[in-house]
C-alpha cells in the first residue's frame, strides 16, 4: 500500500464570498498567513477548489479517498465548515479545539471512493466550502488523501520492458 496527498492546485471563482489572502489557489500548502481563506459570516460560500490529478505510474487499484482540511475556528460549539462536493453528499468539518490549527478528515470520516466511477471522476473532484456558525473560520489547506496498491512484480517488469530501461 502507498499513500499520497493531492493538494489543491486550482481555484475557480464560482462563488467568492470569503476573504481570500495571498495567491490562488490559496489552499495548496500549510503557509498561514500567506495563503488562506476565512470568513466571519454564516452561510457564505467559497469555491470551487480542485486537486492535483492522481496519475501515479505504478498503481494497481485505489483503496481509499478522503478529504482533509487544515482549519482553525474561534468556536467549537457552533462553527463548522460544510464541503459541498461535486460527487455525492456534503461533508461537515468541526474543530475539536478553539483557536487551534488542526488537520483532520470530515466529522464522519467519510470514504469517498465509491463516489467515483473512474479515474476521470476522481481527477475532476471539486469542493465549495460553506461556513456555518457565528464566529470566524480560517482554512489554510485542503487535500485528498489517496491510498492505493502498487502494481505487482509482473506489471512492473512489463512496464520496464515497454520503456526499455
Amino acid at each position: 500500500m502507498a499513500t499520497v496527498d493531492k493538494v489543491v492546485d486550482e481555484f475557480t471563482a464560482a462563488e467568492v464570498a470569503w476573504t481570500e489572502t495571498g495567491a490562488s489557489p490559496y489552499l495548496d500548502a500549510v503557509d498561514t498567513p500567506t495563503n488562506i481563506i476565512k470568513t466571519f459570516t454564516d452561510g457564505l460560500r467559497e469555491g470551487i477548489f480542485k486537486f492535483v490529478d492522481f496519475n501515479e505510474a505504478l498503481f494497481a487499484a485505489i483503496t481509499s479517498v478522503k478529504l482533509w482540511i487544515v482549519m482553525r475556528s474561534q468556536d467549537v460549539e457552533v462553527n463548522r465548515v460544510v464541503a459541498d462536493v461535486t460527487h455525492g453528499a456534503d461533508l461537515s468539518f468541526s474543530n475539536a479545539n478553539v483557536n487551534t490549527w488542526e488537520t483532520f478528515v470530515d466529522d464522519g470520516n467519510t470514504e469517498l471512493l465509491g463516489r467515483f466511477a473512474n479515474l476521470a471522476d476522481l481527477n475532476t473532484f471539486g469542493v465549495t466550502y460553506q461556513k456555518v456558525g457565528a464566529l470566524t473560520i480560517t482554512i489554510d489547506q485542503a487535500f485528498l488523501r489517496i491510498v492505493y496498491t502498487v502494481a505487482g512484480g509482473q506489471q512492473i517488469k512489463t512496464l520496464i520492458e515497454e520503456y526499455d530501461y
